[in-house]
């Protein structure tokens, strides 16, 4: 009789149990259901209805979905929140209701990505992105990197921008926000390489200048890992990638920022060794022409007499320059004397206007002049600018003209412009209205708006 209570008993607690164990089910059930409603809702850019669910489940705000692999027994993964997908989608006031509601700003995707890191990859590196990122940390996302325990890498919102295309944007101001835990800085990815590394590596040159800016160490060594691709060394500096890259404006930036380029990895290579190495008879003679000159000039800027060499100097002397103008201009200078169309342009505009170096209107007409015989229309334009203003020559109408007709023809709307006016007020050639409407409206089509509003004008 007793042993038949006590089992009684004990079958009302199962029973009691159990009810508990499915209601608390059919509760997560009816979060789960609303969740994706959320999320759902979120996709369709539908303020409404987010407003209605997070109104009536504040737990909808964590919305997830799910994927189940095709094969049997596969883990379900979590690949979508309404948070990631408000910020995927940019929807500002999204975002908002979902952190106001309680959406976790540093829950994880199974990708490893918590929001900021989705932010990163979502688009542009623009003040919309930069909003968005300050909404998140003023809610607790954190931008200190995390340990990834199976390879001892980190991931980290900051790894995650400088291993996206153009990480720096317009402003800089996402980036600068996500390097400024300095932690960040230091952290090393799943290949054993800081944000510094990826720059540099990518051919970031403004993304090299603000890290440096912002604390980065320009010797920081790679360190062996897991993951690493086989030819990568251990010891590797930013200046090794940036050589590998051939990227000539991060290199002068590194090593005004303090890169030392004597410094070796775990192979005893400098930076030029390791180029030099990877610079095979099958390579060089796979090479296109452009790029047989940006290796010359990359050997060149890193041999002991070269450029780096004295920015380096400079900065055990009096550290980072605080502008970045005389190494650009420096950079193009000395690019240009490797034949690179871009650089003597931007080196004639340099010594043109004083920017990052003294104003030498004789050397800007050289520059200007080299660009425009490598094919430069822009700077065919420039030197017509300074025969038609008289910058360091006479004034000559007539000789600025056959300048800019050659920029017009290469297809630069500011020359076709400049000459329209030449056409228009009879200087250096024949006065031709109907000549200097044509040009006009080759420069409008061309999108420089002056020829545009000259075009309006004439008619």
């Amino acid at each position: 009789m007793r042993r038949g209570a006590i089992l009684a008993g004990i079958s009302s607690l199962f029973v009691l149990a159990s009810c508990g164990w499915r209601g608390e089910s059919r509760e997560a059930a009816k979060h789960d259901a609303a969740g994706l409603r959320a999320l759902e809702a979120v996709e369709r850019g539908d303020l409404e209805t987010l407003r209605s669910v997070l109104g009536e489940d504040p737990k909808a705000a964590n919305g997830k979905r799910w994927q189940t692999g095709r094969r049997k027994g596969a883990m379900r993964t979590l690949v979508e929140t309404a948070l990631s997908a408000a910020i995927r989608s940019r929807n500002a006031e999204a975002v908002e209701l979902l952190l106001a509601s309680g959406a976790d700003p540093n829950l994880e995707l199974d990708s490893g990505d918590a929001p900021l890191e989705v932010l990163a990859g979502a688009g542009p590196h623009d003040d919309a992105a930069l909003a968005l990122a300050h909404a998140l940390v003023a809610r607790g996302a954190r931008l200190a990197p995390r340990t990834v325990e199976r390879t001892g890498g980190s991931v980290s919102p900051l790894l995650a921008l400088t291993g996206s295309s153009n990480a720096a944007g317009p402003g800089d101001g996402l980036l600068r926000l996500y390097a400024s835990d300095p932690a960040a800085l230091r952290a090393t990815d799943l290949r054993g390489r800081t944000a510094l590394h990826h720059a540099a590596r990518g051919c970031d040159d403004r993304t090299v200048e603000v890290l440096l800016e912002s604390g980065a160490d320009p010797n920081v060594r790679s360190v062996r890992a897991a993951e690493a691709f086989p030819a990568d060394r251990a010891a590797d500096t930013p200046l090794h990638d940036a050589a590998s890259c051939t990227s000539l404006g991060s290199i002068f930036a590194l090593c005004a920022g303090g890169a030392n380029p004597r410094l070796a990895n775990e192979a005893g290579e400098t930076p030029v060794d390791a180029l030099r190495r990877i610079m095979t008879p099958e390579v060089l003679r796979s090479d296109t022409e452009t790029m047989r000159r940006s290796r010359a000039s990359v050997v060149a800027a890193l041999s002991p007499a070269g450029p780096c060499e004295a920015w380096y100097g400079r900065f055990q002397q009096s550290g980072r320059p605080a502008s970045w103008e005389a190494v650009h201009a420096a950079r193009y200078e000395f690019a240009c004397g490797f034949g690179e169309r871009f650089d003597c342009g931007q080196a004639g505009w340099a010594r043109h206007k004083g920017e990052g170096a003294a104003v030498d209107l004789a050397k800007a007409m050289d520059a200007y002049r080299k660009a425009c015989a490598l094919g430069g229309a822009w700077s065919c334009g420039m030197v017509g600018s300074l025969h038609d203003n008289g910058e360091g020559v006479p004034p000559d109408p007539a000789e600025a003209s056959r300048w800019f007709t050659k920029g017009c023809d290469g297809g630069d709307g500011q020359s076709c412009y400049r000459l329209g006016l030449l056409a228009r007020d009879g200087r250096g050639v024949e006065a031709d209205p109907a000549r200097a409407l044509a040009l006009f409206e080759a420069g409008c089509a061309k999108k420089y708006e002056r020829a545009c509003e000259a075009t309006r004008a004439s008619r």
